[in-house]
């Protein structure tokens, strides 16, 4: 089994000793103001949310819900 700490035999995106550079030069974090997770996410089965509260499901938001699909949904976000 292979040491999870060793360095990676590979290029990865995540810098695997301290100083080397990484390929990633920008993150972008979309937010929908003055709304909550479950008002506009409740409705995505994998996520963690309750969806009685979804007010502006998929049908409405659909750029939101293509971005949440094809990315990450951020439903545990502290």
């Amino acid at each position: 089994m292979r040491n999870p700490c060793a360095p990676s035999s590979r290029k990865t995106a995540v810098p695997t000793k301290v100083g080397e550079s990484s390929p990633i030069k920008h993150v972008l974090y979309i937010i929908k103001e003055n709304r909550t997770y479950d008002q506009v996410f409740s409705d995505i089965p994998r996520g963690n949310g309750d969806p009685s509260l979804l007010m502006f499901g998929e049908e409405i938001t659909p750029n939101h819900h293509k971005l949440a699909n094809e990315f990450v949904l951020l439903d545990n976000l502290y």
